[in-house]
């Protein structure tokens, strides 16, 4: 196929990734991401040529974060009780 540049695995498509990571054995759910946020993430793909699945690798991470400070801070009030 040409003009086709061969992409990373971090810029390949969530089946794509499905299969590599089955290949190795160590397959993984893959949440589908809604149509309009996938729009919104190409289009900052495009803006900052970083892939997609950096923007969303920092995006969960920003969340995940967020999430374990409000848990944390829910343990200690309770605790605190």
């Amino acid at each position: 196929m040409k003009g086709l540049k061969k992409q990373t695995v971090l810029e390949r498509p969530a089946e794509h990734a499905n299969k590599d990571n089955a290949k190795r054995g160590d397959a993984m759910y893959s949440p589908k991401i809604k149509n309009e946020l996938i729009a919104k993430l190409y289009r900052l793909k495009e803006k900052t040529k970083t892939p997609m699945t950096v923007h969303v690798d920092i995006a969960v991470r920003e969340y995940l974060r967020r999430k374990k400070d409000i848990m944390s801070e829910d343990k200690k009030e309770s605790s605190d009780g």
